[in-house]
């Protein structure tokens, strides 16, 4: 009885085990494939990942180039780069605050010297940078190709605030300074000019001879020539603007970048 007990028991546990395998073995895709088969499925699989790599580099490329030459990401670009790469964005968001920061600068004027000013300080500032980050060794070539490719993305925008801002009506209605210091001049004279229509109108004391339209008049363009003679014409003391311009820093930086990035990583700086 124990032998056919323990037969029993044995076959019990056999044929358990076999449903189990049966089981397991339908749960798992039997792979039918050929050898060949396997192996160009796995080139095919090679090529997608490279081909998603490409795509995600050249995405990261164009969104570069975009931030350097003075562009406005989408908020689809800006959630790819807080999703693979965060310092690029945070980056980015430096680049835009430099941009809003000239932007309010440019409002706060209040003529258009003040705007050569502004103009004239932040290129002069921009340009020290770019020299000093070039010339300095104790920053490693990487690092330098990074700083410079922020600083020439903060000149695109900065451009592209101040072209924005001249073709403004704002910037139209400034006043030069010439014209300001000319406004009182103006004022007095056109109130000396009713003082005499005045003295014209009224009965003169002095003799007929002495009061005759042709002398008045003769006095008149006298003075008229007299103050005329030294007086400047207006806008000619607007600050010189050529003394520095964007394209003076972005060929500073874009010279740095044909002598550095060895053709992998040049663009040329432009809105």
């Amino acid at each position: 009885m124990a032998t056919i007990f323990e037969t029993m028991h044995i076959r019990n546990l056999t044929n358990k085990w076999e449903q189990r395998k049966q089981n397991y073995t339908k749960q798992v895709k039997t792979d039918d494939r050929t050898p060949e088969q396997r192996q160009m499925d796995s080139m095919m699989e090679m090529l997608k990942r490279e081909r998603d790599s490409t795509q995600k580099g050249n995405l990261m490329n164009s969104i570069d180039s975009k931030i350097k030459s003075g562009g406005t990401l989408t908020p689809e670009e800006e959630a790819y780069l807080k999703e693979n790469a965060p310092e690029k964005l945070r980056d980015y968001q430096e680049v835009k605050a430099e941009q809003e920061s000239y932007k309010q600068k440019l409002k706060a004027c209040k003529t258009k010297e003040d705007v050569a000013r502004v103009k004239m300080t932040t290129l002069g500032n921009f340009m020290s940078q770019a020299k000093s980050i070039d010339s300095s060794p104790h920053i490693p070539k990487d690092k330098k190709l990074e700083l410079m490719g922020k600083l020439a993305a903060k000149v695109a925008n900065c451009e592209q605030a101040h072209q924005e801002f001249e073709k403004s009506q704002a910037f139209r209605d400034m006043p030069t300074e010439e014209e300001i210091r000319e406004e009182p001049e103006k004022k007095q004279e056109t109130v000396e000019g009713t003082y005499e229509e005045l003295a014209i109108d009224e009965p003169s004391l002095e003799t007929e001879s002495d009061s005759t339209p042709e002398n008045v008049t003769g006095n008149i363009i006298d003075e008229k020539s007299i103050q005329g003679e030294n007086a400047s014409p207006p806008n000619e003391s607007i600050v010189d603007v050529k003394a520095i311009d964007f394209a003076d820093v972005k060929n500073e930086i874009d010279s740095f970048f044909q002598r550095n990035d060895d053709g992998k990583r040049h663009f040329v700086v432009k809105v």
